[in-house]
């Protein structure tokens, strides 16, 4: 799969200079398997690998992206989104060689049944430029929470019948 971000020039030249800061910049768009989505929020994350790449030749850091970060529209819902998704992230597999040993243990926990995000690995092109492969990875921070809370109401409602 293929993502493109188009963004400004000194937008992502600011974010990348400051990137331990991890500022939020404009894009001009987003595109993912041909949709795209207009004017999200990009910045840096990470902290392991954020203060390595930062100490390295290399600009190649992880990032979020926020669909909803600056476009709130009626039609989106509360805030623009992508198929659902408000944020997803791309890690940048710092230290793995074979670009393999993340993809491989979200794969191995599907097939075990276990909760996962949604997740691909991707080419990410900045401007039209190749900017390396990632793993793109839905940000489960409200559904995390949300799934935690339904699976904790469950469980509470099982022991309660247990009890009776």
């Amino acid at each position: 799969e293929n993502v493109y971000i188009d963004i400004d020039e000194n937008n992502w030249n600011y974010m990348l200079q400051n990137a331990t800061d991890k500022p939020a910049v404009l894009t001009n768009s987003v595109t993912i398997g041909g949709e795209t989505v207009q004017y999200a929020g990009i910045k840096t994350k990470g902290n392991l690998t954020l203060s390595s790449v930062w100490n390295s030749d290399s600009d190649r850091f992880s990032f979020t992206v926020n669909f909803g970060k600056y476009i709130k529209k009626k039609t989106y819902g509360k805030t623009q989104n992508f198929h659902g998704l408000s944020k997803v992230v791309f890690n940048n597999i710092y230290g793995d060689a074979s670009l393999m040993k993340e993809y491989l243990a979200y794969e191995l926990m599907t097939k075990m049944g276990v909760d996962t995000p949604c997740y691909s690995l991707v080419n990410l092109y900045v401007n039209d430029e190749l900017w390396g492969v990632y793993m793109m990875v839905e940000l489960m921070i409200h559904s995390l929470k949300e799934l935690l809370v339904k699976r904790a109401i469950i469980l509470l409602n099982l022991n309660l019948q247990a009890a009776i």
